[in-house]
């Protein structure tokens, strides 16, 4: 009988509720639950109503932690997702204390990255320019392994890359080599230049960024097509050597 009963509690998303009410503070703390609670528990669905906009969309940010600490707390995987709407009750509150709620939560936001106080959800100008930082150098990086590289084979490379990180990226690397060439075509014609198979290896990188060609794909009409006709007569020789 204890069972039974046990069984048809555990099925009643009213008590299911009532049971994430009772351990919320615990699993996640005053920082979070004061500005948040939650009102209904179905088929593995936790809906959580906050207090304001943008209290909703910091919680938003940290859907998947809320879910890991419940879970824990619980010690079993009963949450499978979290869904978040903004208490329309709250709107009953005077303008004053509105305004007043409004700048505390500024103060309270954190970064999801690092963890320090900033003035809205999101992440910290730190953060901000050290994430944009490791994308370009990651698809500053996908050319130099591989200069051919189009911007859907990028895109499936492990972390996703903005397609206008990628032209940028592009842009920076060809010009590279094109200054190196010229670098390196100054130095044959002074004959400055002790090892030919420099120029050769610059050349052909540059010219797949360009041309999207892989290495088996070159010739030398390409090669020719893709440098002006100044540059090719200095350093063509050494493309046939």
């Amino acid at each position: 009988m204890v069972t039974s009963l046990r069984q048809i509690l555990e099925g009643n998303p009213f008590f299911q509720t009532l049971k994430f009410s009772s351990a919320w503070d615990k699993a996640l703390g005053q920082h979070i639950t004061k500005h948040a609670r939650p009102v209904k528990f179905q088929d593995g669905i936790l809906t959580i109503a906050a207090s304001s906009q943008a209290w909703a969309t910091q919680l938003r940010f940290l859907a998947a932690e809320i879910k890991a600490k419940l879970n824990q707390f619980f010690g079993k995987e009963e949450i499978v997702g979290v869904r978040f709407f903004v208490d329309m009750k709250e709107g009953n509150q005077g303008k004053q204390e509105k305004e007043k709620e409004k700048e505390v939560e500024e103060k309270n936001f954190t970064c999801i990255l690092c963890g320090v106080k900033i003035g809205k959800a999101g992440q910290c100008q730190t953060c901000k320019q050290q994430e944009k930082e490791d994308r370009k150098n990651r698809a500053m990086g996908i050319f130099r392994k591989t200069p051919w590289i189009s911007f859907s084979e990028a895109a499936a490379w492990g972390k996703p890359i903005e397609r206008e990180e990628f032209d940028r990226a592009k842009k920076r690397i060809k010009e590279g080599f094109y200054d190196q060439l010229w670098k390196a075509a100054k130095e044959l014609s002074r004959k400055e230049l002790k090892d030919v198979s420099k120029i050769r290896n610059i050349l052909y990188d540059y010219v797949m960024v360009k041309t999207g060609k892989k290495p088996g794909e070159l010739n030398v009409k390409i090669l020719q097509k893709s440098i002006p006709a100044k540059l090719w007569q200095i350093i063509k020789e050494t493309v046939k050597n």
